[in-house]
């Protein structure tokens, strides 16, 4: 068998959105947020395309954060739901317990805080 018949025929798409997810990433901390959810929603359809929840699942937070940066709460709130729903089917508690936290302080006021 050579290696390339072994080789993992998806590769290049999981090569390509991992690129995607960087570029995104940079684009975001320049600012470019409009570049930066183009392409975190390209890295969405191929991960759909290919059933990769994992990144699927990073898609959509990365998306619904910036959502919640440009003051879109309701738009960002879908998107950390959807992002819930997949933590369990991924059976991730530990992300979905982050997660949880993570809402919890991003929408709900500082002055009702309380230390653990």
């Amino acid at each position: 068998m050579s290696a390339a018949s072994t080789a993992d025929p998806l590769a290049p798409l999981q090569e390509r959105i991992a690129k995607l997810e960087n570029q995104a990433n940079i684009l975001s901390d320049r600012g470019d947020l409009d570049g930066a959810v183009a392409l975190f929603k390209e890295a969405e359809s191929l991960c759909l395309e290919l059933g990769n929840k994992d990144g699927l699942l990073r898609a959509l937070l990365s998306q619904a954060n910036i959502l919640y940066s440009r003051g879109d709460l309701d738009g960002a709130m879908v998107l950390y739901k959807e992002g819930e729903r997949l933590y369990r089917e991924l059976g991730d508690k530990q992300g979905l317990g982050y997660r949880w936290v993570a809402r919890r302080i991003s929408f709900t006021p500082a002055e009702t805080w309380t230390a653990p």
